[in-house]
Protein backbone atom coordinates (compact mmCIF):
# COMPACT_ATOMS: atom_id res chain seq x y z
CA UNK A 1 0.00 0.00 0.00
CA UNK A 2 1.52 3.00 -0.97
CA UNK A 3 0.36 5.16 1.81
CA UNK A 4 2.15 8.70 0.36
CA UNK A 5 -0.07 9.34 -3.01
CA UNK A 6 -3.50 10.15 -3.41
CA UNK A 7 -6.20 8.99 -5.67
CA UNK A 8 -6.34 10.26 -9.31
CA UNK A 9 -5.73 13.55 -10.64
CA UNK A 10 -9.58 14.45 -11.16
CA UNK A 11 -12.79 14.37 -8.42
CA UNK A 12 -13.71 11.04 -6.54
CA UNK A 13 -15.91 10.14 -4.14
CA UNK A 14 -13.76 10.75 -0.37
CA UNK A 15 -13.63 8.08 2.42
CA UNK A 16 -14.17 4.85 0.24
CA UNK A 17 -10.81 3.30 -1.15
CA UNK A 18 -10.46 1.11 1.82
CA UNK A 19 -10.36 1.09 5.64
CA UNK A 20 -8.78 3.30 8.02
CA UNK A 21 -8.21 0.58 10.68
CA UNK A 22 -6.82 -1.34 7.94
CA UNK A 23 -4.12 1.33 7.22
CA UNK A 24 -3.21 1.38 11.04
CA UNK A 25 -2.65 -2.56 11.21
CA UNK A 26 -0.25 -2.21 7.85
CA UNK A 27 1.49 0.46 9.74
CA UNK A 28 1.81 -1.46 13.18
CA UNK A 29 2.72 -4.70 11.40
CA UNK A 30 5.81 -2.46 9.62
CA UNK A 31 6.69 -1.01 12.93
CA UNK A 32 7.07 -4.77 13.86
CA UNK A 33 9.34 -5.61 10.54
CA UNK A 34 11.26 -2.65 11.28
CA UNK A 35 12.26 -3.46 14.63
CA UNK A 36 13.51 -6.94 14.25
CA UNK A 37 15.28 -6.01 10.65
CA UNK A 38 17.48 -3.50 12.13
CA UNK A 39 21.10 -4.76 12.08
CA UNK A 40 22.00 -6.55 15.56
CA UNK A 41 24.57 -4.19 16.01
CA UNK A 42 23.09 -0.69 15.36
CA UNK A 43 20.03 -2.24 17.32
CA UNK A 44 21.84 -2.48 20.91
CA UNK A 45 23.83 0.42 20.33
CA UNK A 46 21.05 2.83 20.45
CA UNK A 47 19.25 3.99 23.46
CA UNK A 48 15.93 1.70 23.23
CA UNK A 49 13.88 5.34 24.35
CA UNK A 50 15.59 6.63 21.33
CA UNK A 51 14.41 3.64 19.25
CA UNK A 52 10.75 3.67 20.76
CA UNK A 53 10.59 7.40 20.01
CA UNK A 54 11.86 7.11 16.39
CA UNK A 55 9.45 4.76 15.47
CA UNK A 56 6.81 6.28 17.12
CA UNK A 57 7.51 9.29 15.24
CA UNK A 58 7.99 7.51 12.08
CA UNK A 59 4.65 5.27 11.75
CA UNK A 60 2.15 7.65 13.39
CA UNK A 61 -0.84 9.44 11.16
CA UNK A 62 -1.12 13.01 10.85
CA UNK A 63 -4.82 13.48 11.01
CA UNK A 64 -6.49 16.21 8.84
CA UNK A 65 -7.06 20.00 9.72
CA UNK A 66 -9.14 21.69 7.30
CA UNK A 67 -8.87 25.20 6.86
CA UNK A 68 -11.78 26.49 5.87
CA UNK A 69 -11.27 30.32 6.31
CA UNK A 70 -8.31 30.46 3.94
CA UNK A 71 -10.94 28.62 1.37
CA UNK A 72 -10.63 30.37 -1.82
CA UNK A 73 -12.72 29.74 -4.98
CA UNK A 74 -11.78 29.80 -8.92
CA UNK A 75 -14.30 30.01 -11.53
CA UNK A 76 -13.73 29.39 -15.55
CA UNK A 77 -16.35 28.31 -18.22
CA UNK A 78 -16.94 25.17 -18.78
CA UNK A 79 -19.73 22.73 -21.06
CA UNK A 80 -22.63 20.92 -18.93
CA UNK A 81 -24.23 17.64 -19.99
CA UNK A 82 -28.31 18.55 -18.94
CA UNK A 83 -29.90 15.24 -20.57
CA UNK A 84 -30.72 13.75 -17.00
CA UNK A 85 -32.26 16.95 -15.90
CA UNK A 86 -36.10 15.69 -16.00
CA UNK A 87 -37.17 19.84 -17.20
CA UNK A 88 -35.64 19.02 -20.16
CA UNK A 89 -37.27 15.76 -20.56
CA UNK A 90 -38.99 16.67 -23.90
CA UNK A 91 -35.91 18.46 -25.77
CA UNK A 92 -34.15 15.26 -24.76
CA UNK A 93 -36.67 12.90 -26.18
CA UNK A 94 -35.86 14.59 -29.58
CA UNK A 95 -32.31 14.45 -29.49
CA UNK A 96 -31.58 11.10 -27.71
CA UNK A 97 -28.08 11.81 -26.57
CA UNK A 98 -26.25 14.07 -24.29
CA UNK A 99 -27.93 17.80 -24.04
CA UNK A 100 -24.70 20.08 -23.89
CA UNK A 101 -24.99 23.74 -22.42
CA UNK A 102 -22.37 26.68 -21.38
CA UNK A 103 -22.37 26.84 -17.68
CA UNK A 104 -19.46 28.04 -15.20
CA UNK A 105 -17.59 25.23 -12.95
CA UNK A 106 -16.84 26.70 -9.51
CA UNK A 107 -13.62 25.02 -7.60
CA UNK A 108 -13.84 25.79 -3.96
CA UNK A 109 -9.74 24.57 -3.03
CA UNK A 110 -9.59 24.58 0.58
CA UNK A 111 -6.19 24.47 2.39
CA UNK A 112 -5.66 21.82 4.71
CA UNK A 113 -2.64 20.72 7.26
CA UNK A 114 -1.93 16.65 7.87
CA UNK A 115 -1.95 13.69 5.52
CA UNK A 116 -4.29 13.98 2.32
CA UNK A 117 -3.93 10.08 2.33
CA UNK A 118 -6.52 10.32 5.08
CA UNK A 119 -9.24 11.41 2.25
CA UNK A 120 -9.06 8.26 0.89
CA UNK A 121 -10.06 6.00 3.70
CA UNK A 122 -13.09 5.23 5.81
CA UNK A 123 -13.03 6.00 9.50
CA UNK A 124 -14.63 3.37 12.36
CA UNK A 125 -18.19 4.72 11.29
CA UNK A 126 -19.92 6.08 7.89
CA UNK A 127 -23.02 9.14 7.87
CA UNK A 128 -25.35 8.98 4.79
CA UNK A 129 -24.64 10.99 1.94
CA UNK A 130 -20.85 11.81 1.08
CA UNK A 131 -18.87 14.14 -1.42
CA UNK A 132 -16.37 13.76 -4.25
CA UNK A 133 -13.32 16.17 -4.39
CA UNK A 134 -9.72 15.93 -5.37
CA UNK A 135 -6.45 16.59 -3.45
CA UNK A 136 -3.72 18.97 -4.92
CA UNK A 137 -0.55 20.68 -3.52
CA UNK A 138 -2.23 20.10 0.00
CA UNK A 139 -5.67 21.44 -0.84
CA UNK A 140 -8.66 19.88 -1.09
CA UNK A 141 -11.01 20.97 -4.19
CA UNK A 142 -14.68 21.03 -4.76
CA UNK A 143 -16.34 21.93 -7.50
CA UNK A 144 -20.11 22.34 -8.92
CA UNK A 145 -21.10 22.64 -12.70
CA UNK A 146 -24.02 25.21 -12.49
CA UNK A 147 -25.78 26.65 -16.01
CA UNK A 148 -27.20 29.54 -14.24
CA UNK A 149 -24.91 30.34 -10.90
CA UNK A 150 -27.08 31.16 -7.90
CA UNK A 151 -25.23 31.86 -4.65
CA UNK A 152 -27.50 31.11 -2.14
CA UNK A 153 -27.78 27.10 -4.12
CA UNK A 154 -24.13 27.08 -4.30
CA UNK A 155 -23.32 27.73 -0.70
CA UNK A 156 -26.04 25.37 0.60
CA UNK A 157 -24.35 22.18 -1.98
CA UNK A 158 -20.65 23.32 -0.88
CA UNK A 159 -21.96 23.88 3.01
CA UNK A 160 -23.57 20.33 2.38
CA UNK A 161 -20.09 18.50 1.29
CA UNK A 162 -17.92 19.99 3.94
CA UNK A 163 -20.47 19.21 6.89
CA UNK A 164 -20.09 15.38 5.62
CA UNK A 165 -16.20 15.87 5.47
CA UNK A 166 -15.61 17.68 8.85
CA UNK A 167 -18.21 14.33 10.14
CA UNK A 168 -15.58 11.99 8.57
CA UNK A 169 -12.58 13.81 9.60
CA UNK A 170 -13.67 14.01 12.89
CA UNK A 171 -13.95 9.76 13.54
CA UNK A 172 -10.51 9.85 11.13
CA UNK A 173 -8.73 11.87 14.13
CA UNK A 174 -10.50 10.07 17.10
CA UNK A 175 -9.22 7.32 15.41
CA UNK A 176 -5.86 8.20 14.79
CA UNK A 177 -5.61 9.85 18.29
CA UNK A 178 -5.89 6.66 19.86
CA UNK A 179 -3.28 4.68 17.38
CA UNK A 180 -0.71 7.25 17.60
CA UNK A 181 -1.31 7.65 21.88
CA UNK A 182 -0.49 3.50 21.80
CA UNK A 183 2.69 4.02 19.44
CA UNK A 184 5.10 4.87 21.83
CA UNK A 185 4.21 1.91 24.80
CA UNK A 186 4.10 -0.70 22.01
CA UNK A 187 7.65 0.62 20.22
CA UNK A 188 9.13 0.21 23.43
CA UNK A 189 8.09 -3.05 24.24
CA UNK A 190 8.72 -4.38 21.25
CA UNK A 191 12.41 -3.08 21.59
CA UNK A 192 12.83 -4.36 24.79
CA UNK A 193 11.54 -7.67 24.08
CA UNK A 194 13.90 -8.06 21.40
CA UNK A 195 17.00 -6.50 23.04
CA UNK A 196 16.38 -8.48 25.58
CA UNK A 197 16.48 -11.82 23.30
CA UNK A 198 19.54 -10.59 22.19
CA UNK A 199 21.62 -10.07 24.85
CA UNK A 200 20.25 -13.34 26.56
CA UNK A 201 21.72 -15.16 23.43
CA UNK A 202 25.55 -12.72 23.53
CA UNK A 203 25.54 -13.97 27.10
CA UNK A 204 24.95 -17.57 25.96
CA UNK A 205 27.21 -17.10 23.04
CA UNK A 206 30.08 -15.31 25.42
CA UNK A 207 30.31 -18.28 27.46
CA UNK A 208 30.95 -20.97 24.92
CA UNK A 209 35.00 -22.76 24.50
CA UNK A 210 35.12 -20.97 20.78
CA UNK A 211 36.07 -17.38 19.81
CA UNK A 212 32.88 -15.54 18.13
CA UNK A 213 33.15 -15.27 14.47
CA UNK A 214 32.59 -12.10 12.95
CA UNK A 215 29.46 -11.26 10.94
CA UNK A 216 30.14 -10.05 7.35
CA UNK A 217 28.65 -7.78 5.05
CA UNK A 218 26.55 -6.13 7.18
CA UNK A 219 26.12 -2.37 7.29
CA UNK A 220 27.37 -0.43 10.28
CA UNK A 221 24.67 2.14 9.33
CA UNK A 222 21.46 1.50 9.10
CA UNK A 223 19.45 3.34 6.03
CA UNK A 224 16.44 4.94 6.73
CA UNK A 225 13.42 4.46 4.36
CA UNK A 226 11.99 7.47 2.94
CA UNK A 227 8.57 8.10 5.08
CA UNK A 228 6.09 10.73 3.71
CA UNK A 229 6.18 13.29 6.99
CA UNK A 230 6.45 17.09 7.10
CA UNK A 231 9.85 16.11 9.02
CA UNK A 232 11.44 12.94 7.93
CA UNK A 233 12.01 11.05 11.58
CA UNK A 234 16.02 8.90 11.55
CA UNK A 235 17.37 6.56 13.02
CA UNK A 236 18.86 7.99 16.11
CA UNK A 237 23.11 7.92 15.81
CA UNK A 238 25.30 5.15 17.32
CA UNK A 239 28.45 4.13 17.51
CA UNK A 240 29.12 2.06 14.31
CA UNK A 241 31.13 -1.52 14.86
CA UNK A 242 30.16 -4.57 17.26
CA UNK A 243 28.49 -3.87 20.14
CA UNK A 244 30.24 -3.94 23.18
CA UNK A 245 28.41 -4.18 26.34
CA UNK A 246 29.09 -1.13 28.95
CA UNK A 247 32.01 -1.53 31.04
CA UNK A 248 29.97 0.07 34.02
CA UNK A 249 28.58 -0.74 37.48
CA UNK A 250 25.22 -2.21 37.65
CA UNK A 251 22.53 0.05 38.93
CA UNK A 252 22.13 -1.94 42.43
CA UNK A 253 25.80 -0.84 43.47
CA UNK A 254 24.67 2.76 41.85
CA UNK A 255 21.67 2.67 44.20
CA UNK A 256 24.60 1.60 46.94
CA UNK A 257 26.33 4.56 46.21
CA UNK A 258 23.42 7.07 46.60
CA UNK A 259 22.38 5.51 50.26
CA UNK A 260 25.16 6.07 51.55
CA UNK A 261 25.15 9.77 50.48
CA UNK A 262 21.67 9.66 51.37
CA UNK A 263 22.53 8.33 55.03
CA UNK A 264 25.53 10.99 55.48
CA UNK A 265 22.36 13.60 55.12
CA UNK A 266 20.56 12.08 58.22
CA UNK A 267 24.16 12.73 60.15
CA UNK A 268 23.70 16.10 59.00
CA UNK A 269 19.92 16.78 60.17
CA UNK A 270 20.03 14.85 63.62
CA UNK A 271 23.56 16.48 64.81
CA UNK A 272 23.35 19.85 62.93
CA UNK A 273 25.78 22.38 65.16
CA UNK A 274 29.35 21.04 63.03
CA UNK A 275 27.54 21.66 59.56
CA UNK A 276 25.77 25.56 60.59
CA UNK A 277 29.16 27.42 59.09
CA UNK A 278 30.63 24.31 57.25
CA UNK A 279 31.59 25.39 53.49
CA UNK A 280 31.33 23.44 50.51
CA UNK A 281 34.37 21.44 50.47
CA UNK A 282 33.96 20.47 54.32
CA UNK A 283 30.97 19.00 53.36
CA UNK A 284 31.91 17.23 50.41
CA UNK A 285 34.75 15.61 52.84
CA UNK A 286 32.05 14.57 55.34
CA UNK A 287 30.31 12.21 51.97
CA UNK A 288 33.83 11.07 50.95
CA UNK A 289 34.58 9.88 54.17
CA UNK A 290 30.92 8.00 54.29
CA UNK A 291 31.75 6.58 51.23
CA UNK A 292 35.09 6.00 51.87
CA UNK A 293 34.11 3.62 54.74
CA UNK A 294 32.02 1.56 52.23
CA UNK A 295 33.97 1.64 49.38
CA UNK A 296 37.80 0.98 50.64
CA UNK A 297 38.97 4.18 50.20
CA UNK A 298 38.26 4.38 45.71
CA UNK A 299 36.03 7.67 46.39
CA UNK A 300 38.42 10.83 45.93
CA UNK A 301 37.87 14.74 45.84
CA UNK A 302 38.93 17.03 43.71
CA UNK A 303 40.00 14.17 40.90
CA UNK A 304 40.81 14.91 37.33
CA UNK A 305 38.33 13.43 34.84
CA UNK A 306 37.07 15.05 31.52
CA UNK A 307 37.36 18.71 31.29
CA UNK A 308 38.16 19.64 35.22
CA UNK A 309 38.37 17.85 38.95
CA UNK A 310 34.95 16.67 40.30
CA UNK A 311 33.81 16.85 43.67
CA UNK A 312 33.34 13.27 44.31
CA UNK A 313 34.77 10.25 42.01
CA UNK A 314 34.87 6.53 43.16
CA UNK A 315 36.86 4.63 41.24
CA UNK A 316 36.99 0.55 41.08
CA UNK A 317 40.21 -1.18 39.21
CA UNK A 318 40.85 1.85 37.22
CA UNK A 319 37.56 2.38 35.81
CA UNK A 320 35.23 5.46 36.98
CA UNK A 321 32.09 4.19 38.52
CA UNK A 322 30.61 7.18 39.63
CA UNK A 323 30.91 10.95 39.60
CA UNK A 324 29.36 13.62 41.85
CA UNK A 325 29.25 17.12 41.76
CA UNK A 326 28.34 18.98 45.21
CA UNK A 327 26.86 22.55 45.26
CA UNK A 328 25.31 24.65 47.69
CA UNK A 329 21.87 26.13 46.24
CA UNK A 330 21.92 29.81 44.71
CA UNK A 331 19.33 29.89 42.44
CA UNK A 332 18.61 28.54 39.12
CA UNK A 333 21.12 30.23 36.99
CA UNK A 334 23.67 28.59 39.13
CA UNK A 335 22.29 25.06 39.55
CA UNK A 336 22.29 25.00 35.57
CA UNK A 337 25.68 25.67 35.58
CA UNK A 338 25.97 22.85 37.82
CA UNK A 339 24.75 20.40 35.63
CA UNK A 340 27.45 21.49 32.45
CA UNK A 341 29.95 21.37 35.17
CA UNK A 342 29.09 17.59 35.57
CA UNK A 343 28.39 17.25 32.02
CA UNK A 344 32.08 18.13 31.26
CA UNK A 345 33.50 15.80 33.68
CA UNK A 346 31.80 13.13 32.39
CA UNK A 347 33.75 10.79 29.56
CA UNK A 348 32.22 8.80 27.40
CA UNK A 349 32.72 5.22 29.41
CA UNK A 350 30.83 7.71 32.45
CA UNK A 351 26.94 6.33 32.85
CA UNK A 352 26.34 7.29 36.20
CA UNK A 353 26.45 10.52 38.45
CA UNK A 354 25.00 12.64 41.14
CA UNK A 355 24.80 16.13 41.84
CA UNK A 356 24.21 16.96 45.47
CA UNK A 357 22.30 20.28 46.03
CA UNK A 358 22.68 21.22 49.91
CA UNK A 359 19.78 23.68 50.49
CA UNK A 360 20.88 26.15 53.29
CA UNK A 361 17.62 28.24 54.78
CA UNK A 362 15.64 28.08 52.06
CA UNK A 363 11.96 26.48 50.98
CA UNK A 364 13.07 22.76 49.97
CA UNK A 365 9.96 21.95 48.16
CA UNK A 366 10.07 25.64 46.17
CA UNK A 367 13.96 24.56 45.82
CA UNK A 368 12.82 20.90 44.52
CA UNK A 369 10.11 22.15 41.96
CA UNK A 370 12.94 24.90 40.60
CA UNK A 371 15.06 21.72 39.61
CA UNK A 372 11.82 20.00 38.40
CA UNK A 373 11.25 23.38 35.92
CA UNK A 374 15.24 23.71 35.31
CA UNK A 375 16.17 20.06 34.16
CA UNK A 376 14.00 19.89 30.68
CA UNK A 377 14.95 22.85 29.72
CA UNK A 378 19.01 21.76 30.03
CA UNK A 379 20.30 21.27 25.93
CA UNK A 380 21.58 17.83 26.62
CA UNK A 381 18.12 16.99 28.49
CA UNK A 382 16.02 13.41 27.17
CA UNK A 383 13.85 12.67 29.78
CA UNK A 384 13.01 12.45 33.62
CA UNK A 385 14.27 8.80 34.91
CA UNK A 386 11.80 6.83 37.38
CA UNK A 387 11.08 8.73 40.81
CA UNK A 388 13.67 7.74 43.66
CA UNK A 389 12.89 7.30 47.45
CA UNK A 390 13.40 10.53 49.42
CA UNK A 391 11.90 13.00 46.91
CA UNK A 392 14.91 13.09 45.23
CA UNK A 393 15.24 13.01 41.15
CA UNK A 394 16.17 11.77 38.55
CA UNK A 395 17.18 12.72 35.25
CA UNK A 396 18.40 11.24 31.91
CA UNK A 397 20.92 13.10 29.89
CA UNK A 398 23.00 12.77 26.53
CA UNK A 399 26.90 13.49 26.38
CA UNK A 400 27.58 16.15 24.38
CA UNK A 401 30.06 14.25 21.77
CA UNK A 402 27.30 11.15 21.51
CA UNK A 403 24.01 12.45 22.43
CA UNK A 404 22.33 8.39 22.11
CA UNK A 405 25.27 7.67 25.20
CA UNK A 406 22.86 8.27 28.32
CA UNK A 407 24.37 9.22 31.44
CA UNK A 408 22.37 8.77 34.36
CA UNK A 409 21.95 11.75 36.93
CA UNK A 410 20.50 11.67 40.51
CA UNK A 411 19.51 14.90 42.10
CA UNK A 412 20.20 14.47 45.48
CA UNK A 413 18.71 17.26 47.54
CA UNK A 414 19.43 18.26 51.09
CA UNK A 415 19.11 20.29 54.24
CA UNK A 416 21.89 21.83 55.48
CA UNK A 417 21.95 23.57 58.98
CA UNK A 418 21.83 27.88 58.26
Amino acid sequence: MDFGRYGKAGSEALFTKGQLQAVMDQRMANLKTEVETIPQDRFLNTSSDDLAKYLADKYSLEPIVLHEVQGTIEQRETKIDVSGDPSRRFFHDQHRGPIVVNGTRLDLHIPFSGDGALFSYQPDHWLSGGASGSVKDNALILFQDVEIPDPDAVNRCFEQSLQFIRTMLGYSSNMISGFNGQLSGKALNLVNARRERLLKANNMVAGLNFPVRKRTGESDTYVVPTVRKRVVPVLPSAPGGAFTPDPTIEMSVYEDILRSLQSMSLVMERSPTPFKEMNEEGIRTHFLLSLNAAYEGEATGETFNGKGKTDILVRHQDQNVFIGECKIWKGAKHFGEAVDQLMGYVTWRDTKAAILVFNRGRDTSKVLAAIQELLPEHPRFKRMGTPTTHGNLRVILGQERDPNREVIVEILLFDVPA
